[in-house]
Formats: C-alpha cells, structure tokens, sequence
C-alpha cells in the first residue's frame, strides 16, 4: 500500500499517541490507525472492540474496521460530511434545510445510543474524565457514547445512508447525551459564528437540542476536563505552560459567545487539526492583536497557520518573531503563502471568509517560542469589498511609484545628458523586484546624494 497522507498525535498523553494514514492500494483508498507505542495499544484496539459491539447490535452506523498489522484499518468513506451540508444551508439562508440537517443529525445520534440510554449518575471513571459535575445527575445518558460524533465525522454516502467515521472516544460509562449536541454546535460557532447568527443566534440553536444555558456551562467544564485528560491531566506538560501564557485559552475554553476570534494551528503538515490549535479571543472595538505561543509541546512541528479572524478582513504590520537557541530572529512574510486577495510588504487583504497565512517551518530550524502581532484596519468586508479594497491600495501604490519615478528621472535631466550612465542604472533599478520593496525615500535619498555630490565636485 502506498501512504499519501498521514497524521500524528503526539500532542496527546501516550496513552493515546496514535498515528492516522490514509493509503492507496489498488486504486482503492483505506484509512488506518497505529499506535505510536504500547501505551496507545488499548487504545487503538478498543476502536475495533467498539465496531464489534454497535455492529453485533445490528446498528451499521460506524464505518466498517478490522484488525490488521498492531492496528486497525476502516474503510475510506466517499460522500458530503453533514458539517459541509449544514454550512451550504447557512450560505443560502436555508433555515428550513438547516433544521432538516440538524433533526436527520439528532436522529443519527439516538439511533447510536440505541438500547443504551439510561439516567445520569456520575461514576469515578466518569469523574475521571469529566470531572464531578452534581447537577447533572437524572439527565439522558448513554453508555458507549461516541461523544465526537460532530458534523464533521458525520458522512452522507451517495446512496443516503449516513456513516461514522471516527468513533475513537467512545467511554463504557453513562455520558450525558447533550454533551455530544453541545460539542457539535460549539464546533460550528467557533468557526462560522457570524454566518450562523443571520440565521439561527447560538443560543437558540441549542435549544434546538434541549441545552439550557446552565447547562452549556457545565458541558463546557466537562470539555475543558475532557481536553486535560487527553493531554496527560493536570500535571502534563502543556497545562503547566498555561499559567505563563497570556491572551489565549484553549480551543474548548473558549467563551462561546465571542463574535471575534483568531487562531493559530500548529501541525506535522497541513492537515491541520482543531485540538492542535489556539484561540485568542478579539473584542469588537479592538484593533491591536499580540499572541505569544510556547512551541516546545508541540512535537514533530514543521507547519504554522495564522488565521488572524474568523471573517474576511485586512490587517497591516503582521509580524511575525520567533526563538531559537535563545535568540530571537524575524520571519519573512515573503516565505509564507496566504489566501489575500491582496498583499504589500506587511499589509493584506482577504476577501474569504477563512483569511489564512501558512509558514511552513524549514527543516534546518526548529522555534521554540513565536510572538505574532499585527493591527485589524477593517473587520467582516462584504462580497468585493476585499477586492475593491486591493485595487484600490493597488493603484495608490502604483500612482506612488510612478510619481517617484517621475522625480527620479526629472531629478536627473536637470543633471545633464552628461548623466546617462546614470540613467541606464536608474532605469536598471526600476524594473527590478527589489526597488518595488523599497521605501521611495531610501531611493530618493540615494540620488539625492549623488547630485549634491556632483556639485561640489562642479
């Protein structure tokens, strides 16, 4: 089999390091999971008991898997994510479809709790997880509840039927059935929150789901509890550096109601991962934006993405720092691709709705902190707005070099055809990319001298 994607979580505790592979044999796709080492083998190996268990209850929901080389391989599933159908109903306006799409979603989760529903009653393995939480006591559960059954793990096949495709955090005691509902609407605020308000505020949408605001709190100390789990408890590495950072939570932290956000991925590749990223939450009126990341956790690190807010905006004086080996060095824009419509020295402008500039980490460097910083200049451009804003910029800029260009070459016709030679080398400098990225008055200042220069001389 011929790999041609693969994805790591060393992020994780080791009891759940494990290794995602999508390979090609055949001209047939397969999906599949490793451990990373044999702390991770139960791990792994319950995705497949799991399997085994829905499939002998007569439920085909979670796409087949089998054992195979310490691991397991599942079927590579063609088809829409619901995530994908509900942001299409979102970009129409549909509420109609949009609640279809959530009540086919619903249905799907309580056809997987099916004959496992049971009320509430916290146990330590559950407190273990999730933390001790009293007022949920009496509330629908479920044992064997995949709670990341979100949108995005969620696939319509090309013959309808629905599948599952990732059901690796599946726990053998009762887990409140909201809490899956909970984590699937928090998902879809976090990134299209201002699309999702034109047509359904978040708080109305979970009450679609029968989740109080009380509740949405509780169920967002579960997360936070659940996230510290995976990542090794209280004690791991990567909770001890939370005390020292400033301006950020984690993606589970976040605040839910928050309309304005950035966030930073940090990945192997570009496969990039929500539980391998950062937000920073950014008030309405404010403009400056500072982020400072310890990158020492995250392991196996080659490739950085800034998403600098979560609507299509521009913003200038984007810098980008770093440390290594106890110094501190500056990261060229110049090496980074983005999706700006728009780009001039450290200004851009993106018209999507997804505004993405990625730094793809040389091989021979190996940062241990970034400092990241730059000014919001306008939030949420309409449709064109961006490109009328790039043209815009792009003819000022344009007038600008034609105007120094012309004082350039005035400048030297009052020098004399003596000064051709000068010429020749003004006109060389010109079309050269390096003069469009100087400052005109570092150029001005240069020919400047030389014809004060020539005067003395004369």
């Amino acid at each position: 089999m011929k790999k041609i994607f693969s994805k790591f979580t060393k992020e994780r505790d080791e009891r759940f390091q494990i290794e995602t592979g999508i390979y090609l044999e055949d001209g047939v796709k397969k999906v599949a999971k490793q451990p990373l080492g044999e702390a991770s083998v139960a791990h792994v190996e319950r995705m497949f008991e799991n399997y085994v268990y829905f499939s002998a209850k007569g439920i085909d929901l979670f796409t087949p898997c089998k054992r195979a080389d310490g691991g397991v391989i599942l079927e590579f599933v063609e088809g829409d994510t619901y995530y994908n159908l509900l942001l299409e109903a979102i970009k129409n306006g549909n509420v109609e479809k949009l609640a279809k799409v959530l009540e086919k979603y619903r249905k799907i989760v309580e056809s997987a709790c099916d004959g496992l529903v049971e009320e509430f009653k916290s146990t330590p393995e559950f407190e273990e997880v999730f933390g001790k939480h009293e007022w949920l006591e009496g509330k629908k559960a479920c044992r064997k509840l995949d709670i990341d059954l979100t949108l995005d793990n969620l696939i319509l096949t090309a013959d309808g039927s629905s599948r599952i495709i990732d059901y690796e955090w599946i726990f053998d005691f009762p887990v409140p059935v909201d809490f899956v509902y909970y984590r699937a609407v928090l998902a879809l605020y976090i990134k299209h929150g201002k699309e999702l308000n034109a047509v359904a505020e978040q708080d109305s949408l979970y009450q679609m789901f029968g989740i109080r605001p009380g509740d949405a709190e509780i169920f967002r100390q579960m997360n936070d509890s659940f996230n510290q789990y995976v990542q090794g408890g209280e004690d791991s590495y990567e909770n001890a550096l939370k005390a020292y950072e400033k301006k950020s939570r984690p993606l589970s932290g976040w605040i839910t109601d928050v309309n304005y956000f950035a966030q930073l991925f940090m990945g192997a590749d570009c496969s990039f991962s929500e539980e391998k990223s950062q937000v920073f939450k950014i008030e309405e009126d404010q403009n400056k934006v500072n982020i400072s990341i310890d990158l020492r956790p995250y392991k196996d690190l080659r490739v950085l993405r800034l998403d600098p807010l979560n609507l299509p905006c521009s913003v200038k004086n984007l810098r980008f720092q770093i440390l290594e080996n106890k110094r501190e060095r500056e990261v060229f824009l110049e090496d980074m691709r983005h999706n700006a419509v728009f780009f001039k020295k450290r200004e851009f402008i993106f018209e999507d709705g997804d505004p993405q500039v990625i730094w793809e980490i040389p091989e021979t460097m190996k940062p241990e902190r970034i400092w990241i910083s730059y000014e919001i200049t306008s939030k949420n451009l309409g449709e064109n707005d961006g490109v009328k804003a790039a043209l815009k910029l792009a003819k000022q800029n344009r007038d600008e070099l034609l105007a120094v260009i012309e004082d350039l070459n005035k400048k030297n016709e009052e020098l004399g055809s003596s000064l051709s030679d000068r010429e020749q080398r003004l006109n060389y400098i010109q079309g050269t990319r390096a003069y469009k990225l100087f400052l005109k008055k570092k150029v001005l200042k240069v020919f400047a001298g030389e014809k004060k220069n020539e005067n003395k001389k004369g």
